[in-house]
């Protein structure tokens, strides 16, 4: 399979469809639901073809996940947690130096200590046997077969592996780079045919025995601890009890509802903490509340964002952000504040912002003066989002995370799949002097996330419990929220998914910083922004957004996003 990636096209489809990262996970989701599939046996599918064809963002067996579901007979909407925990081993000052300070990320990132307990294979198994249709072995053929016979290493997998600093710097004896190297142990480049047999090997296990038995209780499992733990200089605290009591949790999606422009009544739904579906709606609710429709550009006259738009989202983000790192932690450890969705607490925080005037010093709501909430952790970008509507209109919304690319740099000789670093995503300095801030390491914990797998209801009439409008996500760490907003903005303004996401993105933070996105007509307003008092940083802003609507004539449009290799299918 070649990669051709076409931007800004989008696809349509009567009965199903399947929107990944790659071309061979989409034929997979694709074949599954074309056979009678359910949402979530391929979503199982296209995940575990993206451990294989795009490691360096997700793993099925060493990384974590979550789900937002919407079950079409029932017309609920439940989200499946498989974020990674701490081990029941793991301390607070886990990243700290003998200075006391957190050591520098590419170390932190490197080796065991950054690995914490895998939840994705969790969350997929229990979502399978509430609404799953076809045996685990079935789906997990086609990557076996992948896996066995070979595939071309892809353009962004090619990148990955070249210009990966902390990679560049292991051991030559390192299984990652070995796996990773070609003739005369250079990196591997695009187009390359690259085999995974140990990986066949355990998604056979898998397929046979299930999860639990092969990976929570079983050899897989093992093979992760002793990985982990041979990691030198900083081996990993997981033992295999950790792997014995790790549980998904299924929780109740946090929820925004607003009006359209078309007059119907919309609710947006999504990963509640320690997920980011909460950062998501309090900057829709603050543009909500200063009169977002005023600021939006008349696409149909060919105009983009504005400088007032872009201004007002980002001191919304700006207000958001200060929220979330002050706040966020999991929620079994720290009772997570209600208020933050609140509509008052919204209005509220709209009343903040003024559109002639950059916010400099953005503070959390209902704090007291004084109080800090600790550096952010250093979020990176190196996930993945899956988006399906399987015939029966149910829908599932993933995004599935190893944190940073390539993970902890550990891989497994015996099983071929990759480890995560999502240790990394807790606070790396836990202190604000002597009080423990929000998001610290705390054993059996899950960490602070910006991940937030979204799904839109539209309802017509008041008291209708609602109909499946959206379904979307992206990878970008703390830019998550951001991406998500941009492509929802857009398909409430009649944007089809690809155009809406081919947008240009940007995203506000604290202190008066606004990034926008390299190469794209979003940088024509800095000298604007700029007057306004922003400090603006023009980068690389990479999203990955997937999302499928269902129009009124009830056929199914998706887009991928062009900025990575995304690929949408229906049928």
């Amino acid at each position: 399979m070649t990669f051709e990636v076409k931007h800004n096209v989008a696809v349509e489809g009567s009965k199903f469809m399947v929107a990944s990262a790659n071309p061979h996970a989409t034929l997979a989701g694709y074949r599954v639901l074309a056979n009678g599939g359910s949402a979530i046996d391929a979503l199982i599918a296209v995940q575990a073809v993206l451990s294989l064809t795009e490691p360096q963002s997700s793993s099925l067996i060493g990384g974590g996940a979550a789900i937002t579901y919407f079950d079409r007979k029932s017309g609920k909407t439940t989200v499946i947690d498989g974020r990674e925990t701490a081990p029941m081993a793991a301390r607070p000052d886990r990243f700290l130096g003998p200075n006391g300070e957190p050591v520098p990320f590419d170390d932190a990132v490197r080796g065991g200590r950054a690995v914490g307990v895998p939840g994705a294979l969790a969350a997929f198994e229990r979502a399978h046997k509430r609404y799953g249709k076809l045996a685990w072995g079935t789906l997990m053929q086609q990557t076996i077969d992948l896996a066995e016979s070979g595939f071309e290493v892809s353009p962004r997998l090619a990148a990955t592996i070249a210009h990966d600093p902390v990679l560049r710097n292991e051991p030559d004896s390192s299984v990652m780079k070995r796996y990773f190297s070609g003739e005369g142990g250079k990196p591997l480049r695009a187009g390359s045919r690259l085999k995974n047999p140990a990986l066949a090997k355990a998604l056979r296990m898998i397929g046979e025995q299930g999860a639990q038995r092969a990976f929570y209780e079983g050899p897989i499992g093992s093979d992760f601890v002793a990985t982990a733990r041979a990691s030198s200089p900083h081996p990993s605290d997981v033992t295999e009890r950790d792997l014995h009591i790790y549980k998904a949790k299924v929780r109740n999606p946090v929820r925004y509802t607003f009006r359209g422009e078309d007059g119907d009544t919309y609710e947006l739904q999504s990963m509640p903490p320690p997920g980011g579906g909460t950062s998501l709606i309090e900057v829709l609710g603050v543009l909500d509340n200063i009169g977002l429709g005023t600021l939006l550009p008349n696409w149909s006259k060919r105009q983009e964002w504005s400088a007032d738009f872009v201004h007002a989202v980002g001191q919304a983000q700006a207000l958001s952000l200060a929220d979330k790192t002050f706040y966020l932690s999991d929620p079994a450890f720290r009772a997570q504040p209600a208020f933050l969705t609140d509509p008052q607490y919204l209005r509220e925080r709209a009343g903040l912002v003024r559109l002639d005037t950059v916010m400099r010093n953005a503070r959390p709501g209902h704090s007291t003066p004084g109080q800090h909430s600790g550096e952010a952790a250093p979020e990176f970008p190196s996930t993945t989002h899956i988006t399906i509507v399987d015939a029966d209109g149910n829908v599932a919304s993933c995004t599935s995370s190893i944190e940073d690319m390539n993970g902890s740099r550990l891989m497994s000789g015996e099983y071929g799949y990759t480890l995560n670093n999502h240790m990394t995503d807790f606070k790396l300095q836990p202190y604000d002097g002597e009080r423990l801030v929000a998001g610290h390491i705390q054993p059996g914990a899950r960490p602070p996330s910006s991940m937030a797998p979204t799904i839109v209801l539209r309802r017509s009439k008041d008291g209708d419990e609602g109909e499946f409008f959206a379904g979307l996500g992206s990878p970008g760490g703390p830019s998550i929220p951001a991406y998500n907003l941009k492509t929802m903005v857009g398909i409430m303004k009649g944007l089809d998914p690809a155009e809406a996401i081919s947008k240009p993105n940007f995203r506000g933070l604290a202190g008066g910083l606004i990034e926008l996105e390299e190469g794209t007509s979003i940088v024509e307003l800095a000298p604007e922004l700029e007057r306004k008092g922003y400090q603006v940083n023009i980068t690389d802003k990479n999203s990955g957004v997937h999302a499928i609507v269902r129009q009124r004539n009830g056929k199914l449009i998706g887009g991928a996003d062009g900025r990575r290799e995304g690929t949408v299918m229906g049928g």
